[in-house]
């Protein structure tokens, strides 16, 4: 019997493992960048009061935590895509 490695419609080439880490790495990325975004929000964050949304800030280049947050959420979005592909 023959083994088959990876896909069923591309057997040659395993892409789970690579979709996977690309996963992985993005979240384990945005977690950080949300902590760190977080502790350098202007005045006091508060996961009660406050949104995640507030962490992008109103005024990008003035909160200290937008900058943070915001190319966090893009790098997300390049990852998850780049695992679709």
């Amino acid at each position: 019997m023959k083994f088959q490695r990876g896909s069923l419609f591309k057997p040659e080439n395993n892409h789970y493992k690579f979709a996977g880490t690309l996963l992985i790495v993005a979240c384990i990325q945005y977690l950080i960048a949300v902590n760190i975004s977080e502790s350098m929000f202007p005045g006091n964050y508060s996961i009660a009061l406050n949104s995640m949304s507030d962490l992008g800030g109103t005024i990008p280049l003035v909160d200290p935590s937008a900058l943070i947050f915001n190319i966090s959420n893009i790098i997300l979005g390049i990852l998850i895509v780049l695992q679709c592909i």
